[in-house]
């Protein structure tokens, strides 16, 4: 299960604790990946379920997946030297 960009704080704790539960229920592990903000917050609030950090993107909150333009990978080129 992964949020991306578009839940986060307070309502992904709310899914993680439903996703905790029905673990439990279904003796079964469930890796989440939550926005790096709110890792603490889920691995402190649930039992069950397998908190992992997820990669870092510069995207704002929202759809993006995939959709990088080439503005943007201009930008990065810029700021990391040109790899």
């Amino acid at each position: 299960m992964g949020p991306k960009a578009i839940i986060w704080g307070e309502a992904m704790l709310a899914l993680a604790k439903v996703i905790d539960k029905t673990a439990m229920k279904y003796d079964v592990d469930v890796i989440v990946p939550p926005q790096y903000t709110d890792i603490k917050l889920l691995a402190d609030n649930t039992g069950r379920i397998l908190v992992f950090a997820q990669h870092m993107d510069a995207l704002v909150p929202g759809r993006g997946l995939g959709r990088r333009r080439y503005r943007d990978a201009r930008r990065l080129r810029r700021a990391f030297g040109g790899y």
